[in-house]
């Protein structure tokens, strides 16, 4: 992994999609081969001097640290349930909220429209087409 960048600069520049390699990019190859070659040998060392172990399986559970871990997990399961089913009611009062506004808009929008056409009705009559004078009178 760590050696991809280096090699994906070398692969596009012999392509020729990319200008060749830097004198950091060049330093940094030999350093990121070194250091991983001794994190390995270390690595390797310490497993033959018994220093490391490698994984080889599971412990088995030791009963009273499962008993309190689910002890544990049963408490937090339990508040969290508590947690959403507070949200669900808030968001349950929200929606009921949002109902009623919409009814409300909904009869005003409607009482608004049954205003502009009876606007339109008296228009239409021959009422409300004309110019007022001073004295209220339709000339």
């Amino acid at each position: 992994m760590l050696l991809e960048p280096i090699i994906a600069q070398i692969t596009a520049y012999s392509v020729g999609l990319d200008l060749a390699p830097g004198w950091l990019t060049i330093l940094s190859l030999p350093a990121v081969l070194l250091g991983t070659f001794y994190v390995n040998r270390g690595t390797y060392i310490m497993i033959q001097q018994n220093m490391r172990l490698l994984p080889t399986g599971s412990l088995p559970p030791q009963p009273d640290a499962v008993q309190q871990s689910k002890d544990a997990a049963g408490d937090k399961t339990l508040a969290e349930e508590a947690r959403i089913r507070e949200q669900i009611a808030k968001m349950e009062e929200r929606v009921q909220l949002m109902k009623v506004n919409a009814d409300n808009l909904n009869q005003l929008v409607e009482s608004r429209e049954a205003t502009d056409r009876s606007k339109g009705a008296l228009h239409a009559a021959g009422f409300g087409s004309g110019v007022y004078n001073s004295k209220n009178s339709l000339e």
